[in-house]
Parts: C-alpha cells; structure tokens; sequence
C-alpha cells in the first residue's frame, strides 16, 4: 500500500508539472519580474496585516506598489511578484465600471455575506473578530467625504473556498485581515490585505456541477481530493497572503482600477504543487465574477439586497434545509453521471444521513444567498427566491 501511495504522489506531482509544461514558451517569455522597487511596499503591508506584527501603516511606504498598478503596462506581459516564504506569486489587475461607494456597500458591507460577490472562488466568508472583538465590520462608505486620516480596519475573517477545478478539493481557514481606505492626491484608495493563519483544515472532495459560470458546486464534507484514484490525498493549503488595491479615479463617471497580488502554497506531504500560472488562473476565475456582480446595475440597490438576507436569515432551519435539497435534486439528476464523481460517495454526500442532513445553518444560507444573486442577475436557478428577493415598499 506504502508502495503504491508513492506512485500515486509522484503521479499526482507528474500531472501538476504537465500543467506547467502546458504553459506555452511564449507566455512563459511574456513573464516579467514587478519591480524591485515595489519589493519594500509588499513588505511592510505585509507587516500591516500581520497579527504577530501589527505594523503602524505609513501611506509613503505603500505608493510605490500604488504607482506600480496604476502605471501603463507592456501589452501581453504577465507580472510577477517575487516569492515569499517560497510561496510562487502571481499578479492581475482590472477596471471596474462602478464607484467605490458601490463596491464598498457590496463587498465590504456588514449586513451582506462578503462572498456574495465572489460565488466561484468562496463558499463561505464571515468575519470573526474585528480590532481583536467580536464587533460587525463597519460601514466604510460613510467615510468617503472624510478621509483626512486613513480609516484601518483590522480583524480575522474565516474562508471555505469553492472546489478546485483540477483536484475538487476545497479547504477552511482563517486569514489576518486588514482594510484601509484612504486618500491620495485626488484619488481615493482602498488597499485589502490578508495572511493566512497557519495551514488550513485538511481538503475535503467537491465538484464542479457543470459549467464554473454557473455557480453550482457539490461539498460532501469527505476528507481527500475527487480526483479519480488519489481520493485519499491529504492536502492543505500551507499558506497565503494577498494585497488587493482599489483606486478610484474620475469624478463624473468614476470607476476602479484594481490589482491583485497573490501568493499561494498548498500541497501535501509537505511539497507545494502551486505554480504561478495556478495563481494567475484563479485570480482570473476570482475577477470574472467580482466584474459581473459589482458593475450589475440589478445589484445598484443594496438596500433590497440586505432585507432579502435579512429573510433568508428568518428561516428556520428545517426550511432553509428543506430549500438546499429542493436545490440539489435537479443538479443530482443532471450531473449525477459526471465522470468525476464516485457514484458511492455522490449518492452518501446527498442521501438520508449524508452531507446535506449535516450541512450547518451558515453553509444553507449560503445556497439561497447564491440562488437569490442568479435570480437578481436574470441567470438560470434551481429554486424559485423570488419571494425573497422581491422589493418592499421601504419609505424614501
């Protein structure tokens, strides 16, 4: 058996480099280094977000890594930050057409689950502790016309991403959170950094029901990948940091530039299989949906959107329970074949007793949450919300 988990390992290693060797010559050219003078601004926001650290945060020391997203770029270059820790690194970057006031109130807003704009890179995502208490994450919007100081925000915030699209497994885990919004010259800044905090839980097997886009995903809660035969791989994502910027510019029609920097570990056996074109894809994955749901004019009104939460929240659980497997039947028939799910494990995650029996109130919520998005977005859904997320007739 020994012999044979060593086989499987260097397998599972073959297929990760392959992805590698997939990256064309070209692409692999188009690679340029960020430069060396952005170096010092990742450390020390990196410092900022770190809890064992809590370093003061000094505007100066992070322009250069502001100047560096908002400078022209070399058409067809991909930018890659330098590994820390020996994490690999990717970077991305996007514009948004909408305001920050907008993005502020969709991601970063109290009374909204932060995954709602990100549905196929996050299960779940709560914030536990903000400035070290059990408090709700403030409402940043309200300090857009006062910024004479940066606003920090810092706190912990607990992640279940979505499944993988190579391996389906999907992990939990803490992250070190810090948010500053501030202004700069004539723009207005928000920096998102996180660090993760120690090794996540052990992966557990999902899938990808169908197309990614369509934000359908199967968690049985079972440890290991779903990948055909390495089912019993124990992997973990070792370790992650990020630096997200925001800066908004123009004042009549303003929108966002934005830019990622991430930096990933995970693996098993304590040998790392990320590469950076691994996090350079789900950066991209990450962006696609971010764009969709922050410039959807159908989401413009997040008042709507907090009363259909506040709903959902209403629900007793035997009800929310009752909607999540009226939610998933339709894509068991549809997808029940897929070629790589275990019949076995598909029909327990799903049967009397399996996952969906032991699925928490947070992770029911959060398929109605995602069902009611479809349903605001005008995109195919498996329940009908639209009770839920119809509008009252709130005064003013």
């Amino acid at each position: 058996m020994r012999g044979c988990r060593i086989v499987a390992l260097v397998l599972m290693a073959a297929l990760f480099f392959l992805g590698e060797a997939a990256f064309s010559p070209d692409e692999a050219a188009a690679q340029q280094r960020i430069p060396e003078s952005v170096d010092p601004s990742i450390a020390h926001l990196l410092a900022v977000v770190d809890s064992k650290v809590s370093a003061p945060f000094d505007p100066e020391r992070a322009a250069p890594l502001i100047d560096f997203v908002m400078s022209s770029k070399e058409p067809g270059a991909r930018y890659v930050p330098k590994k820390i820790e020996g994490a690999p690194a990717a970077y991305l970057e996007t514009t948004l057409n909408a305001s920050l006031e907008k993005l502020l109130k969709l991601a970063f807003n109290p009374n909204l689950p932060s995954y709602l704009t990100v549905p196929s890179s996050v299960r779940l995502s709560y914030w536990t502790q903000i400035r070290g208490k059990g408090e709700d994450l403030p409402k940043l919007w309200t300090h857009l016309d006062s910024l004479d100081e940066p606003v920090r925000i810092d706190g912990v915030e607990a992640i279940v991403n979505t499944p993988d699209l190579f391996s389906g497994a999907y992990y939990a885990y803490h992250l070190d959170r810090t948010i500053l919004l501030m202004r700069r010259q004539d723009q207005t800044v928000l920096l998102s950094l996180s660090m993760q905090r120690g090794p996540s839980d052990i992966s557990k097997k999902g899938v990808v029901l169908g197309r990614d886009r369509d934000w359908n995903y199967l968690y049985t809660g079972q440890e290991g990948i779903s990948r055909t035969g390495l089912g019993w791989v124990d992997s973990y994502m070792y370790d992650s940091f990020s630096v997200t910027v925001y800066v908004e510019t123009g004042k009549d029609d303003p929108n966002i530039h934005c830019g990622i920097f991430k930096w990933l570990s995970a693996g098993w056996a304590g040998i790392n299989m990320v590469r950076s074109h691994h996090i350079a894809s789900g950066l991209a994955r990450f962006f696609d949906d971010f764009k969709l749901i922050v410039e959807a004019p159908q989401l413009s009104d997040t008042g709507r959107l907090d009363e259909m939460f506040q709903r959902i929240g209403a629900l007793s659980q035997q009800t929310l329970r009752q909607k999540a497997r009226a939610y998933f039947l339709p894509l068991k028939k549809r997808h029940g074949d897929q070629s790589s799910l275990s019949r076995r494990w598909f029909e327990e995650a799903f049967g009397d007793g399996g996952h969906l029996a032991r699925m928490n109130r947070r992770e029911l919520e959060a398929v109605l949450c995602i069902e009611a998005l479809k349903y605001l977005l005008g995109r195919e859904h498996q329940i009908d919300v639209s009770r839920l997320a119809a509008p009252s007739a709130r005064k003013g």
